[in-house]
């Protein structure tokens, strides 16, 4: 503007640079807006998400302990909410918070089939790594007690355990012993012990299936 003479030619320099660029600055103003209260209303809508969804999940856990209480058979109100948070609910954890649950009751009542397919629908639908491990582990040992001992050792090979190492090899170590590979349940029990730490530690039963290798093997 310090190269203008008069104030006429800065306004009239300044109406012509407007109706060149004042639409796409409106038009900015205006895409920016609708991102900053879009953000908001998609962040208000995540808050409604989790608050409706801890609710039936509360629901679902009372409707458990009543159906304990009474000592009555009916799952379906139970079912239904589960089903529920699968369905609507699926960006939120409670989703997998119930199918873990189901899957606890279904073992509870011996009805192994129903728990396989809820920690199957947490493997495949979770998006937090620790469930999805969680899953695995349980997944696996459940077929392990079914006697399916090569899909149990495949579902927990190839797997980017991170700090569930020990938990995987130990349970490698369980696979192992029931197909009669004793040297290799060995070994792993023996990186077990060396990925334990004091949080998640179970030095003590490992060390406890290594010694009866021990005394059996060595």
């Amino acid at each position: 503007m310090e190269g203008y003479r008069t104030d006429e030619e800065q306004i009239e320099h300044l109406k012509k640079w407007w109706d060149e660029n004042g639409k796409s600055i409106i038009g900015g103003i205006a895409i920016g807006l609708i991102a900053i209260f879009g953000w908001r209303g998609w962040q208000d809508h995540l808050v409604t998400q989790g608050e409706n969804a801890s609710d039936l999940y509360e629901q679902m856990t009372a409707d458990m302990r009543q159906k304990k209480e009474t000592n009555t058979d009916s799952d379906k109100g139970i079912e239904a909410i589960a089903n529920q948070l699968n369905q609507d609910y699926q960006s939120t954890p409670y989703s997998t918070f119930s199918s873990l649950l189901l899957a606890r009751e279904a073992v509870e009542k011996d009805d192994i089939d129903a728990a396989i397919d809820h920690l199957r629908w947490v493997l495949d639908n979770t998006d937090s790594n620790e469930f999805r491990h969680l899953a695995r582990l349980r997944l696996s040992r459940l077929l392990l007690g079914e006697g399916d001992k090569d899909t149990a050792l495949s579902l927990i090979e190839n797997v980017d355990t991170g700090k569930f190492a020990a938990s995987y090899l130990e349970l490698r170590g369980d696979i192992l012993i029931q197909q009669g590979d004793t040297k290799g349940a060995q070994d792993a029990y023996i990186q077990s012990l060396a990925n334990q730490n004091s949080i998640r530690g179970n030095q003590s039963v490992v060390q406890m299936k290594l010694d009866d290798l021990g005394a059996h093997q060595l």
